[in-house]
């Protein structure tokens, strides 16, 4: 009887053990489950804490927190980038905000601009001002990636950019839309910049680089190769002259054996050739215009950052 009552009470003692920790994993389950929703939560939190109308409607083209245009430049902007906007199909935005918060101004302006109802077609152009740190972005989505190109915003960047750092705002923003304007003319035309187009100056020196190389230099090589070839021969024919009257040319004609005897031996250093390569230097890898990212809600934008 008491070997029975020994097992019976290690059987119940295993099974209270085995009931704790089950207690404690489902305990774990529950507290994980909560957290993940708390986080999915706050996810969605952070994408629509940028959203100032019910989803579905849309913002102006202009947006400006800090009262840096007039009610008339403000108007007037407003009317431009609508216009354009409309003709192109592709909508042209600017926003001026106070602070980014912590957010990337890049990412900031991404999703401002998805969250505001713009970009019918997810096509669209967007440039930030957040006046408290003089942070700008500028970003692009849908078709913009086609026109804007990684190697052509730093050409665009050129339009507004030192307007922004003289506090010409007006000036800024309409330069800015009337850059993006070519910009899609250019791309639908079949030509979207990839750089800044060449000056009168810039295609003289290409010609003048085309005709050195593709002509100058190769009839300069060729002159030296015949004129080599033309002194091999010339010297090879007078290693075989001989003088007149006699038979092969040789010292020993007029030079008596012993007789010449040289008195003082040295050498002299006369001169040394050096001969410089140049090396150039490797690429600047800081440099190539924007480059690609993805906004909160997952879409594909490229573009650039930086102060003004």
């Amino acid at each position: 009887m008491g070997y029975r009552n020994l097992k019976r009470n290690t059987t119940i003692k295993r099974a209270m053990r085995i009931l704790a920790a089950l207690a404690v994993f489902t305990a774990c389950l529950t507290l994980a489950a909560f957290a993940l929703v708390a986080v999915r939560a706050g996810t969605v939190d952070r994408l629509s804490d940028l959203r100032r109308l019910p989803e579905g409607e849309r913002l102006p083209r202009f947006v400006d927190d800090c009262g840096l245009l007039s009610t008339s430049q403000a108007e007037e902007l407003t009317r431009k980038l609508d216009e354009i906007s409309e003709r192109q199909q592709f909508d042209v935005v600017v926003v001026v905000v106070d602070s980014l918060g912590d957010r990337d101004a890049r990412l900031y302006a991404a999703d401002f601009y998805e969250q505001n109802g713009f970009g019918g077609d997810v096509d669209g152009l967007i440039l930030l001002l957040a006046m408290e740190a003089r942070d700008y972005a500028y970003a692009t989505t849908g078709y913009g990636l086609e026109v804007f190109t990684p190697s052509g915003q730093d050409y665009f960047e050129t339009f507004f950019l030192p307007l922004l750092s003289k506090d010409r705002y007006f000036e800024a923003f309409t330069a800015y839309a009337e850059a993006a304007d070519d910009f899609l003319d250019a791309a639908k035309a079949g030509e979207p910049y990839t750089g800044a187009p060449k000056t009168a100056w810039g295609i003289f020196i290409d010609t003048v680089e085309h005709i050195v190389f593709a002509y100058l230099i190769p009839a300069v090589l060729s002159l030296l190769m015949a004129w080599w070839i033309a002194r091999a021969v010339i010297t090879e024919w007078e290693k075989e002259l001989q003088p007149v009257g006699s038979g092969v040319y040789h010292n020993s004609i007029y030079l008596r054996n012993g007789s010449f005897y040289l008195t003082v031996k040295e050498d002299q250093f006369l001169r040394k050739n050096t001969k410089k390569t140049y090396v150039p230097p490797p690429p600047d890898k800081t440099t190539g215009g924007g480059s690609s990212f993805t906004s909160s809600s997952g879409g594909s934008w490229s573009g650039g950052s930086g102060k003004f």
